[in-house]
């Protein structure tokens, strides 16, 4: 089982790369790697986005955090556009439609956030 999924990354990341822009893409690969069921749980969270921002670019990044194993987690920014307070609200309802039940099992490893040119990049 674990070779069959050693076999998939390849093919899998190729897929990613359709959907996200990978702030590192070394970083991001290796954390993905030693985590591969988060490959599943970011595609699901592809498809429930775009129902919410049809357009806005989303990215994966490696960021510090203290609570997770390792220090590191992945994080999905959802670069709003339009009015920052239009961003809030969709984002608002993406998480109350889904994330909020779905993160649970992923806390400290996946970090969902809306990213405005009007918000600080430090803004979680």
């Amino acid at each position: 089982m674990a070779q069959e999924l050693a076999n998939m990354l390849p093919e899998t990341m190729q897929n990613m790369k359709q959907f996200f822009i990978f702030a590192d893409q070394v970083e991001v690969k290796e954390f993905l790697d030693t985590h591969p069921y988060l490959f599943d749980v970011l595609l699901e969270a592809h498809i429930l986005i775009r129902h919410f921002f049809p357009a806005e670019q989303l990215t994966l990044e490696m960021v510090s955090f203290r609570q997770s194993i390792g220090g590191r987690q992945l994080r999905l920014s959802i670069e709003g556009t339009g009015s920052m307070f239009g961003a809030l609200i969709t984002f608002s309802q993406f998480k109350n439609s889904w994330w909020f039940y779905a993160h649970h099992p992923y806390d400290g490893l996946l970090a969902i956030h809306v990213q405005h040119k009007d918000m600080s990049r430090e803004d979680p």
